[in-house]
């Protein structure tokens, strides 16, 4: 799933947090983290996890916290 500015960093891909660019903000397109491991967050605020969460196409922002997603690791360039 393709992402806007998405950028692959060692092990984590950073990209536009929705809920920072829908508040006018993220202009660099970094705000978004998603770590190899399936987590993901907002560097700059913790609640755009539900953004980010629809985004990737995940039920909910938990599950960039408690269970990493399902084959992340070997997609980890399919968002960039």
């Amino acid at each position: 799933m393709r992402q806007p500015g998405a950028c692959v960093r060692s092990d984590k891909v950073t990209f536009r947090c929705p809920g920072c660019a829908a508040e006018g903000h993220d202009h660099k397109q970094e705000h978004a983290v998603l770590f190899e491991d399936g987590r993901f967050t907002c560097v700059v605020e913790k609640a755009h996890r539900s953004a980010i969460a629809e985004a990737l196409g995940v039920k909910s922002a938990l599950s960039g916290v408690q269970s990493p997603l399902r084959g992340v690791q070997s997609n980890l360039r399919s968002i960039s």
